[in-house]
C-alpha cells in the first residue's frame, strides 16, 4: 500500500478516472448510435462482399475507396454481428475505440519521460477529447485506427526501430491510403542508410497486399483508391470558392477557380508536403511527431475534398507534441463535428446523421475557425523548427 501512495498520487489516480470515463463513454455512444452515411455505405460494402468478393468491388463499385483489408475487415464485424446479435455499426465501431486505446498508450509512453503525472494528463485530455469521442464511438469509419498506426509508425522511429516503424506504417496505409502523404517525412528522417533499408523492406512486407491487389485489378484500383477525392464542402479554400459561385458577379471566374483546384490540390499538397520532408532532413532536433504534425495540418488546410472524419489526423500528434495546442484544437474541431452531426441528425433513436447537403452556417462558420486554427497551428511550426535551427 505504501509503495502505492508513493508512485500513484490522489491527483493521478483523478486522471486515471477521467481517462477510464472516457472509455466508457465511447462505449456508451457506440451502443446508442448508428453513426454518419459513412456506416451505411459500409454495411453496404459488406454485404456486397460477402455475396459477391472482394475483387468484384473495385471492378464495379466506386464507393469502395479502401484497401483490401478493410473489406475484409467490414465482411468479418457483418459476420459477428450476424452471430452476436449486436448492431453492426458497433461491431465496425469498435476498430475506433481500440486505436484510441492504442493512441493512448503511446501518448503514455511518449509523455512518461517527463514525469507519470504529466503521461496521465495526455491520457485524460485525449481520451475525453470532444473529437476523438465522435470520430471513433460515433462516425463510423477507419479514420482512428489509419491516424493511430501512423503514431506508431513515429513511436518506432523515435525508438530507433526502423523495420517495426515500416511495418506500422504500412499497417496504416493498409487501413487507408491517407499516410502515403508522410512516406517522405519517414524516408528524409532517417540518416543512417541501414536504417533505411530497414524501414523499407519493412513497409514493402506490410504493403503486399496492396502490391496483389494493383496487379490484379489495376484499372479499379487507380480509378477508386488512387483518383478518389472526397466531396467539395464548406470546408478551408472550398469553402470560399463554394461561397463565391453565389455572386452572380464572379460566378463563372470562382467556378473555373474551383475546378482546377479540384484536380489540381492534391499536387499542392505533395509539394509542400516534399518541400517539409526536405526541411525534415537538415533538421535533426524536430520529432518525427512534429514533422508529420505539419504534414497533416497541410493535408487539411489545403485539401480540395473534405470529410468530417479527416479532423482526427492531426489529432493524435498534437497531443504528441504539445498538449495547449491539442486540447484547444480537439475542442474546437469537436464543436464543429459535433454541430455538423447534429445539423444532420435524423431525429430518430438510435441517433444517425444523413449528410443531405452542405454544412449548414453554424457548422460552416466553425468550420472556419477550426481551418484557421489549423493555419495558426502550421505557422507555430514552420516558426519553432525555424529557431532551433537558427545560429
Amino acid at each position: 500500500m505504501s509503495r502505492w501512495k508513493s508512485n500513484v498520487s490522489y491527483s493521478h489516480l483523478g486522471l486515471w478516472i477521467i481517462g477510464g470515463l472516457g472509455i466508457i463513454l465511447r462505449l456508451e455512444l457506440a451502443l446508442i448510435s448508428l453513426g454518419s452515411s459513412d456506416i451505411f455505405i459500409w454495411r453496404y460494402i459488406a454485404e456486397t462482399i460477402d455475396q459477391f468478393g472482394l475483387a468484384y468491388m473495385y471492378d464495379n463499385v466506386r464507393l469502395f475507396n479502401h484497401p483490401p483489408l478493410m473489406g475484409y475487415f467490414a465482411q468479418g464485424a457483418l459476420h459477428i454481428a450476424q452471430a452476436t446479435g449486436f448492431s453492426f455499426a458497433f461491431i465496425f465501431k469498435l476498430n475506433g475505440m481500440v486505436a484510441d486505446l492504442l493512441t493512448m498508450w503511446i501518448l503514455w509512453r511518449i509523455w512518461r519521460t517527463y514525469g507519470q503525472r504529466q503521461a496521465a494528463i495526455a491520457i485524460a485530455a485525449f481520451s475525453v477529447s470532444v473529437l476523438a469521442i465522435l470520430i471513433s464511438a460515433y462516425h463510423g469509419n477507419t479514420d482512428s485506427l489509419c491516424v493511430s498506426l501512423t503514431l506508431l509508425a513515429a513511436y518506432f522511429y523515435e525508438q530507433k526501430r526502423p523495420a517495426a516503424s515500416g511495418v506500422a506504417l504500412a499497417a496504416a496505409i493498409n487501413v487507408k491510403v491517407v499516410p502515403i502523404l508522410v512516406i517522405p517525412i519517414f524516408v528524409m528522417s532517417h540518416h543512417s542508410r541501414r536504417d533505411l533499408v530497414k524501414f523499407s523492406m519493412g513497409l514493402l512486407a506490410g504493403l503486399l497486399p496492396m502490391i496483389v491487389l494493383f496487379i490484379g485489378h489495376k484499372e479499379g484500383v487507380i480509378l477508386n483508391i488512387l483518383n478518389y477525392n472526397s466531396i467539395q464542402d464548406r470546408w478551408g479554400i472550398m469553402s470560399f470558392v463554394l461561397e463565391g459561385t453565389q455572386n452572380p458577379a464572379l460566378k463563372e471566374v470562382v467556378t473555373a477557380i474551383g475546378d482546377f483546384y479540384i484536380v489540381k490540390g492534391r499536387y499542392i499538397i505533395v509539394g509542400l508536403v516534399s518541400l517539409t520532408s526536405i526541411w525534415q532532413y537538415f533538421t535533426p532536433k524536430r520529432t518525427l511527431y512534429e514533422a508529420v504534425a505539419l504534414c497533416f495540418a497541410i493535408f487539411l488546410i489545403f485539401t480540395p475534398g473534405f470529410g468530417i472524419q479527416y479532423l482526427i489526423y492531426i489529432c493524435p500528434f498534437m497531443f504528441a507534441i504539445n498538449l495547449q495546442w491539442a486540447v484547444v484544437y480537439s475542442c474546437l474541431a469537436g464543436i464543429f463535428a459535433g454541430v455538423v452531426y447534429y445539423s444532420f441528425w435524423s431525429g430518430t433513436f438510435p441517433w444517425y446523421s444523413l449528410s443531405t447537403a452542405l454544412f449548414p452556417p453554424p457548422a460552416s462558420l466553425i468550420g472556419v475557425l477550426t481551418w484557421g486554427l489549423l493555419i495558426q497551428f502550421a505557422f507555430w511550426s514552420i516558426a519553432r523548427f525555424r529557431h532551433r535551427i537558427s545560429p
